[in-house]
């Protein structure tokens, strides 16, 4: 029996072409602390990815015949509203903003509390893990990797107006 790629396969298939892309473009730098974080990250995401493709093409084998996995999809879905997809873009394109105009270190740990916080959870468990995610990050990479954070489009118009 042939199975069938779902469509989340397809999007998985797209994905790690994408991210082979863009791990080989990144080991062709020559200096090491510039192909390191892309590296990295794209990496991290190539064995993520295919672990998620590894479940979605075991799952589909569990189910059986293409047509009862069509059939139980069709059964399970749910209608999900247009604002809902905007919503989710909306918070991601706000992490994008925040990096851009406070930096790496300042926008992290705000973007994680105010949506923790905007979703439910205490006030005390979103500041702890938004300072968790930051020092993680800090850590990670400007103490192991050594890689120099984005500050931010206002810490530098505020170090060059009240800086030396």
């Amino acid at each position: 029996m042939r199975i069938r790629p779902t469509g989340t396969a397809y999007f998985l298939i797209v994905i790690l072409i994408f991210v082979l892309i863009f791990l080989t473009v990144s080991l062709t730098y020559d200096e090491m602390k510039v192909k390191l974080l892309p590296a990295l990250i794209s990496a991290i995401t190539l064995v993520l990815t295919v672990i998620a493709l590894t479940q979605e093409f075991k799952g589909a084998a569990k189910t059986g015949s293409t047509e009862k996995q069509v059939e139980e999809t069709d059964h399970k879905k749910k209608e999900v509203p247009l604002g809902r997809f905007l919503n989710a873009f909306g918070w991601f394109f706000l992490q994008i903003a925040g990096v851009y105009v406070l930096g790496f270190l300042i926008a992290i740990p705000l973007w994680i509390f105010i949506y923790l916080w905007k979703h439910g959870h205490r006030w005390w468990s979103a500041v702890l893990q938004g300072a968790g995610a930051v020092l993680i990050v800090y850590l990670v990479f400007a103490v192991l990797l050594q890689v120099e954070l984005y500050p931010g489009l206002a810490w530098q118009f505020f170090g060059s107006h009240f800086g030396s």
